[in-house]
């Protein structure tokens, strides 16, 4: 009986937690263009440490907030910006080199 209760509740938080994927290639998602290499989201950590609506419309994901601003652009400041204003709001440690992020 104990097995059945814990099964039923930890069923939906495994499910709510595996939305998405793990990672995220940015600039194939976006079709930014650039010198840099690729940037390599991290979503599961990013969903373990913030709600969905901090990037998402809703709290089920899928479209992404700045998706209209980004996505095809040859400019790499939205993308920037969209990152950094996110990672200062949480009072996280700036990033200031390019392969922090950028894949090789």
């Amino acid at each position: 009986m104990k097995k059945v209760l814990i099964l039923t509740f930890m069923v939906p938080f495994i499910a709510v937690a595996s939305i998405g994927p793990s990672e995220i290639n940015l600039r194939e998602t976006w079709g930014v263009q650039g010198t840099r290499g690729d940037v390599i989201f991290k979503h599961e950590f990013h969903q373990d440490n913030n709600s969905c609506t901090d990037c998402h419309k809703t709290d089920e994901g899928g479209k992404f907030k700045p998706e209209g601003e980004i996505k095809g652009m040859t400019n790499k400041n939205a993308a920037h910006k969209f990152c950094w204003t996110c990672h200062q709001s949480k009072h996280l440690p700036a990033v200031k080199r390019c392969d922090k992020c950028h894949t090789k």
